[in-house]
């Protein structure tokens, strides 16, 4: 089903542009597909997904995966449907597109909508994680306070009450006093605040990314869609 006597000027630059973009985005599959295994296999991402407050950590890891290997499906079909002038192939390519196009539209829309229920849904894990909090196995609390320079879920003289009572002093991981390990350093934040501002920063800028790629596949999808129609004329 290619071949022919091929296609000739806009329609045969359309041809290879939309290789190009199969190409990278063939890439791009393949980037998540290790990245979603590299998630699996990590010691450390394995520590954090053995904690059950956060074991959404491995799910997330297998969608990466499951995502990057459709993506790389797709790309493929693209590739090889707009080299070979293929028209099954380019219509694989475009229903396989749609697919994703529904789905990235529709998780845009989801991630503008609730981004707040997502902040207090992930603020709720990480308080049962300060709630259960031990040094040495509660990595994703260390690493929230660490990186977001928090201490404590909503109030750490409460959820370290305890821990402090023990080893007289705050996780390392909260900002506190060289003078006083028990005290924060003035203007420290709590993670929830932390967690719920980058929430809504980012919660739209997520969002409209998404909605972003599903614009510039409903492009690839008009270019196959032309592809198809000029080879049809082809080989009539």
């Amino acid at each position: 089903m290619g071949g022919g006597r091929g296609l000739s000027g806009g329609l045969a630059c359309i041809k290879y542009l939309m290789f190009s973009f199969n190409l990278i985005f063939w890439l791009i599959g393949l980037a998540l597909t290790g990245f979603g295994i590299w998630v699996l296999v990590d010691d450390t991402f394995k520590d954090l997904a053995a904690d059950t407050n956060f074991a959404v950590l491995q799910y997330a890891g297998i969608g990466c995966m499951a995502v990057g290997f459709i993506i790389m499906i797709c790309g493929f079909f693209g590739c090889c449907g707009a080299i070979k002038e293929s028209r099954c192939l380019l219509s694989v390519f475009f229903v396989c597109m749609f697919i994703l196009f529904g789905g990235l539209v529709g998780a845009g829309v989801i991630c503008i909508i609730n981004k707040d229920l997502f902040a207090d849904n992930l603020v709720t894990q990480f308080e049962r994680g300060v709630m259960a909090y031990d040094e040495k196995d509660s990595d994703m609390v260390n690493i929230v306070q660490e990186v977001f320079d928090c201490c404590g879920a909503t109030d750490y003289q409460v959820e370290y009450s305890d821990f402090m009572s023990q080893n007289d002093r705050l996780p390392m991981t909260c900002p506190h006093l060289l003078t006083n390990p028990r005290q924060v350093i003035a203007g420290t934040p709590t993670c929830k605040d932390k967690i719920n501002e980058i929430f809504t920063e980012y919660g739209l800028v997520l969002g409209g990314v998404l909605l972003g790629a599903g614009s510039i596949m409903l492009i690839g999808m008009i270019f196959s869609m032309l592809l198809c129609c000029a080879i049809r004329e082809t080989f009539e």
